[in-house]
């Protein structure tokens, strides 16, 4: 027995395994590579044994597994119905195979009430009447600003400054906060934030590349700049120059890579599928 049959009869157990623990069974055992002593004082080996009880009733179903790259022939299931015939108490008998089966290993099956699964990773078939998958493609667009200058509201500063007692001819000068890549808020006159300078610019640009403009403000807006006497600067317009960046990025999901194996029952076309952690979702084909 070669190293990658035994991994896909480790397989089957493992999927009949998780089908169990989906149904309402009782003492479940699931056995790989096992041996017994049937009837006839032979020794028969068994791929994969479970033994449940359901509704009172002890089960016995023995898995035959067959990795390989053709179609199972009608001998090789004769002789698996030997051997059920030879175990005691006659057992259910599944014969599992990667590659399906030849038309006379169907018929010698269907008349001798032996299952046929396959066992195998999803092809495109699976999928020729299901949604197979989607796509999804991210724009963003982002723009960088630059604020080279400030337009000062003067008479609406010089009326503030005199409110505050401060004397004719004094000399205010203040460093913007700004750089390229932070944003800079915008306050009333009271200094209740009322927006900022990017979500203002973006109301104003709407174009794709490298540009200059400028935003003026209808109601007085101001900004905070660090001097004592007028922490609310008030400002008519701003000059600025932006860059727009665009970032793409496309993400494909193929339903087909969520599963690892299907479980196909050839009988009946039925399926099931198991993702990577062996979590079963029966999949009905018409």
């Amino acid at each position: 027995m070669t190293a990658k049959s035994v991994e896909y009869e480790r397989l089957v157990r493992a999927i009949y395994g998780a089908l169990l623990q989906q149904d309402s069974v009782q003492n479940i055992e699931v056995l790989h590579n096992t041996r017994l002593v049937g009837k006839s004082g032979a020794t028969h080996q068994i791929d994969v044994m479970w033994r449940f009880s359901q509704a009172g009733l002890a089960h016995t179903v023995v898995v035959e597994c067959k990795d390989c790259g053709r179609p199972r022939e009608k001998s090789e299931i004769a002789e698996f119905k030997g051997v059920l015939d030879d175990l005691h108490g006659r057992p259910r008998g599944i014969f599992v195979s990667r590659s399906g089966f030849q038309d006379g290993a169907l018929k010698f099956a269907a008349h001798h009430d032996i299952e046929l699964m396959e066992l195998r990773p999803p092809n495109d078939d699976d999928w020729n009447d299901e949604l197979r998958g989607f796509r999804i493609k991210f724009h963003f667009r982002q723009r960088s600003y630059d604020v080279h200058g400030v337009t000062v509201d003067e008479d609406l500063a010089r009326k503030i400054l005199r409110e505050r007692g401060v004397p004719k001819g004094t000399e205010i000068s203040f460093t913007l906060p700004t750089y390229p890549g932070r944003d800079l808020d915008l306050y009333d006159i009271d200094g209740n934030p009322i927006g900022s300078l990017v979500k203002c610019l973006d109301r104003v640009t709407d174009v794709a590349e490298a540009t200059i403009g400028s935003c003026r403000f209808d109601l007085p807006t101001f900004i905070k700049i660090a001097h004592p006497l007028l922490p609310l600067c008030p400002i008519k317009a701003m000059e600025f120059s932006y860059v727009v960046h665009i970032f793409e990025n496309e993400t494909q999901i193929d339903f087909k890579d969520l599963v690892k194996a299907v479980l196909k029952n050839v009988r009946d076309g039925t399926q099931i599928r198991f993702d990577h952690e062996l979590r079963p979702r029966r999949v009905a084909k018409g």
